[in-house]
């Protein structure tokens, strides 16, 4: 039984969650995530672009709001956002211990490079669960982007798998999530039928009755 169990947990923890990705105007209300380089995984070879610092093996966490001198990333609230360092393939795990329906974020500076430069035509696709969501052509340096990759089913944990042609930085800034509702254990509702009828019984009790005058 302990088998079959820890079997069932293993094939939830890696099932492949059904999601959407849409792209909208803004940035979504939510509980606010806190970006960490930490979260993001080089999965492809170093960037070497100009804008690439230390030896562009791993994104890094930047700040401030001016685009041209992030090469197009920025945070468009103000705030840090991740820089992908010129790598072609980054997955990023967002991870909350409470279940969370969407993520939405910014992505910015993504698919702006020709092909002059050597490389190749360049691209972006963007991965979550089984749904896919990519950029049609070349870009103006700095575009920005609004995603929201939403989820069929709450989760705790999730991936996000970006892909692109070396050499051709984004963004990511300005991410929030939706938590899903705490559900109530089943024994709530009866336990709140209960205590209502508790209630009403306790109004509908009678009066004691006066005691009668005496005789003067």
């Amino acid at each position: 039984m302990k088998t079959v169990i820890a079997l069932a947990l293993l094939f939830l923890a890696t099932a492949v969650p059904a999601a959407t990705i849409v792209a909208g105007s803004g940035p979504a209300s939510g509980a606010r995530l806190a970006l960490s380089a930490a979260d993001f995984a080089a999965r492809g070879p170093c960037g070497s672009g100009l804008s690439v610092v230390d030896d562009g093996c791993a994104v890094v966490l930047a700040d401030g709001t001016s685009k041209p001198a992030a090469h197009g990333r920025y945070d468009a609230l103000g705030g840090p956002w991740i820089d992908s360092q010129d790598l072609s393939k980054v997955a990023w795990t967002v991870s909350h211990h409470r279940p969370f329906a969407s993520l939405t974020f910014a992505l910015t500076d993504a698919f702006d490079q020709n092909a002059a430069d050597g490389l190749g035509a360049s691209f972006f696709r963007l991965t979550a669960g089984d749904a896919t969501w990519s950029i049609d052509g070349q870009e103006e340096n700095g575009a920005l982007h609004w995603l929201t990759v939403r989820f069929d089913a709450p989760v705790t944990t999730a991936r996000l798998d970006f892909s692109t042609r070396l050499n051709d930085a984004w963004g990511v800034a300005s991410a929030s999530f939706e938590l899903a509702p705490i559900p109530l254990p089943p024994a709530a509702p009866l336990l709140a039928l209960g205590l209502g009828a508790l209630a009403t019984l306790g109004h509908r009790r009678p009066r004691p009755a006066r005691e009668a005058a005496a005789p003067a």
